[in-house]
């Protein structure tokens, strides 16, 4: 299970945050590219995990044959190809018209490798809008830091101004995980006896974590920076990085938890 989950989170670890980023920040085109070129890398890694998985041997053992058995399943087979074809597009275009829409529909895909693609359309449909904003989550993260890091003057007021689309992204976020949890979960105490549901109930105390920060940052610190107080821009950053990190081990649990069964953990 350690490798699959690892390519799990190392495909939503860089697809997510590049989706963001050419969201909110497009200009940033060094880390957009580095980020999609890790995700095209961890998109194969993800092949070849899961084709060790079925094959019951070691990555370096495997054979052409087991990787062509995961192609040819009905729905991770085309998304792990539609998907490098996506990646390539953002790494090769750099048209921000062209790039979002490509980003968009590769992080979509990472649903159809999770317990929503067996599921009902509209539990599908949920799943991936649930990671659309996610990725927009990180990528806002990253944006604000990085004008904060280069000193822009405009950084407090972009800040201030995320706040409208940094409500509407957790509303989503909460609704569509809401949905998923329901539709998985067997039920609140069946659930917490699995590992699965304390996975789940872990992925919730660190996003209310990261909601807290985001209303400290919006009450306390943005304000802060707009009246140039001293330190105020570095104190930010220095949040936005926990916010990061919070998020990044949000991500860790979600790769994990995709490959458990939620009624028996």
């Amino acid at each position: 299970m350690a490798p699959l989950a690892a390519a799990r989170l190392a495909l939503l670890a860089s697809l997510a945050p590049a989706f963001g980023l050419i969201l909110f920040r497009p200009a940033a085109r060094r880390w957009i590219v580095v980020l999609v070129s890790a995700a095209l890398a961890a998109n194969l890694a993800l092949l070849l995990a899961m084709a060790a998985s079925y094959a019951e041997r070691p990555p370096w053992a495997l054979r052409t044959d087991d990787a062509m058995l995961v192609l040819a399943m009905p729905l991770a087979g085309p998304a792990f190809v539609a998907r490098a074809g996506l990646i390539l597009i953002v790494l090769l275009v750099p048209a921000r018209r062209v790039q979002w829409p490509a980003a968009a529909l590769a992080l979509a895909s990472l649903a159809l490798a999770g317990h929503a693609a067996a599921a009902a359309p509209w539990r599908l449909a949920a799943a991936m809008l649930h990671l659309l904003a996610a990725g927009a989550w990180a990528g806002g993260i990253i944006a604000l830091w990085l004008g904060l890091r280069r000193g822009e003057g405009d950084a407090g007021a972009r800040a201030a101004a995320f706040a409208g689309p940094g409500l509407a992204i957790v509303l989503l976020l909460a609704v569509t995980g809401a949905v998923a949890a329901v539709a998985l979960a067997p039920g609140p105490a069946a659930a917490l006896g699995t590992a699965w549901g304390r996975l789940l109930a872990a992925k919730l105390l660190l996003v209310l974590a990261m909601l807290a920060l985001a209303w400290r940052h919006r009450d306390q610190l943005v304000p802060m920076v707009l009246a140039g107080r001293a330190g105020a821009p570095r104190r930010l950053m220095a949040s936005l990085r926990m916010e990061g990190g919070l998020w990044l081990a949000v991500a860790a649990l979600v790769a994990l938890a995709g490959l458990m069964d939620p009624a028996g953990g």
